[in-house]
């Protein structure tokens, strides 16, 4: 164990360097929302906006940032160092995103506290609800991040792959919240951030919904997505 909190030591001093990447994990989300809220007259259209951006957070890192971080420390020969210690490919992901997850996590705060006290949102009606389906969506969204960083080299090809998955996944989550259409719908209905979204409404909202479905498709993400990055993780 001695070694995971090396690893997580060391990535926390990294991340506190590099301002840029931590200003988008962090303050991107509440920026957004803020700038969207505030072109939108009080009510449930600013509310949906300020809480999808809520869930962009855990996107942003799990999708993006993560694995071009992964690629970044392959290319560079880093991991390959790492290969001759006893830490696992397992425990060395882990440690990678419980650091990503505490900047997830101070992201969404401060999300939810612009949104209280400057669009003037409602304070969430089931909080530790609201937490729990946060880090949920946090750790799935970290999983596939691992999955997409486990194999790939170089950082052009992550960033490609990274930009298409999140693209992708934004569209169809917009359009499937905006949109009436049937068929956007049944994809919606497959969109891991899609089920993250409904989770913080509902939560947030107080609303009545049927979270198991939703946390299902999460844990799901999870279990397949950290299972086969363990098994298909490269050091080099």
């Amino acid at each position: 164990m001695h070694a995971f909190w090396q690893i997580v030591r060391t990535e926390l001093r990294l991340m506190g360097r590099d301002l840029t990447n931590l200003s988008f994990i962090v303050f991107f989300p509440a920026v957004m929302a803020l700038v969207l809220g505030l072109q939108m007259p009080a009510g449930p259209s600013q509310t949906a906006n300020a809480l999808m951006m809520l869930a962009f957070g855990p996107m942003i890192f799990g999708i993006m940032a993560f694995p071009m971080s992964l690629v970044n420390y392959r290319e560079r020969g880093m991991l390959r160092r790492l290969q001759i210690t006893p830490i696992s490919p397992l425990r060395y992901l882990l440690a990678q995103a419980l650091v990503g997850l505490l900047l997830v996590l101070l992201g969404g705060l401060v999300v939810l506290i612009l949104s209280v006290v400057v669009l003037k949102l409602p304070l969430p009606a089931n909080p530790l609800g609201l937490i729990a389906s946060f880090l949920v969506g946090a750790i799935a969204f970290s999983a596939l991040g691992a999955l997409l960083g486990s194999r790939i080299r170089n950082t052009r090809s992550i960033q490609v792959v990274s930009i298409l998955v999140f693209g992708a996944m934004a569209v169809v989550l917009v359009s499937s919240t905006t949109s009436q259409s049937g068929l956007l719908q049944q994809i919606g209905a497959w969109v891991p951030a899609r089920h993250l979204v409904q989770l913080i409404e509902a939560n947030w909202l107080g609303s009545s919904f049927n979270i198991w479905p939703s946390l299902a498709i999460l844990a799901v993400l999870t279990v397949v997505s950290l299972g086969s990055a363990t098994k298909l993780f490269r050091w080099e």
